[in-house]
């Protein structure tokens, strides 16, 4: 019996990219918050009409962006129960392209959140 539990390449690649998936999944759910605590600031500002459509536009990216990780995540988790299958470089191809949607989001939400910031 080994003293330890040996995992292949593939376990740990799934492993690493689920809780990278749960990280992103989180920053959506902080962000979505913070949307909304930044748009009660721009109502209550005087400067109520310069970024409403912006803050909507992202607020409505962040939702569908939490819903397609969600999705995926579930994609996910069906894929790490049947570990008998041969591993499919489908999904590592997939969560490379989740990872450049999640990096391009985070740069232009703070890029609009340093803007609000700036002028409050």
């Amino acid at each position: 019996m080994p003293l330890f539990y040996s995992q292949t390449d593939e376990e740990i690649t799934i492993r690493q990219q689920s809780i990278e998936l749960d990280n992103w999944i989180e920053h959506f759910e902080f962000i979505g918050k913070e949307l909304n605590y930044l748009s009660k600031l721009i109502r209550i500002s005087q400067f109520k009409n310069i970024f409403n459509s912006e803050l909507l536009n992202k607020k409505e990216e962040n939702n569908y962006l939490l819903s397609l990780f969600y999705d995926f995540k579930n994609k996910n988790e069906n894929v790490i129960e049947c570990m008998d299958i041969p591993w499919d470089m489908h999904y590592v191809n997939q969560h490379e392209l989740y990872r450049e949607q999640y990096l391009i989001f985070i740069r232009e939400y703070r890029t609009l959140k340093i803007e609000i910031l700036n002028i409050l």
